[in-house]
């Protein structure tokens, strides 16, 4: 038995920081809320005569959220508004893989409200 600032408690103390460290610090990519526009269609998105970066406008609906609940509407939305499949070179840009089951599942939430 220990008493109160042994080496054994301190060791226990400080393995404890660490887990509650990483889980907070080194949350997968897919757990991270992030800042969402909440309507990221390609409207929403300016771009000057130069085909740069302008402004983000309509944030009426901008919230935390999945990021992905961003991006399965914005690559949604490029074949609305653009001709051809632009969805791989957005995901590029972004750099961020794929993912399939987040993209249907925003994009069947999406097509219901």
């Amino acid at each position: 038995m220990s008493t109160p600032g042994e080496p054994v408690e301190l060791s226990k103390a400080l393995r404890d920081f660490r887990r509650k460290w990483r889980l907070k610090f080194e949350t997968p990519v897919w757990l991270r809320l992030v800042v969402c526009h909440g309507d990221a269609c390609a409207p929403a998105t300016l771009i000057d005569d130069d085909g740069h970066f302008l402004a983000i406008v309509d944030l009426g609906r901008l919230g935390i959220g999945d990021r992905w609940a961003d991006l399965a509407v914005a690559t949604y939305s490029l074949g609305w508004n653009y001709v051809g499949n632009w969805e791989a070179e957005l995901l590029d840009a972004y750099g961020i893989d794929r993912d399939e089951e987040r993209i249907d599942y925003y994009r069947r939430l999406w097509d219901a409200t």
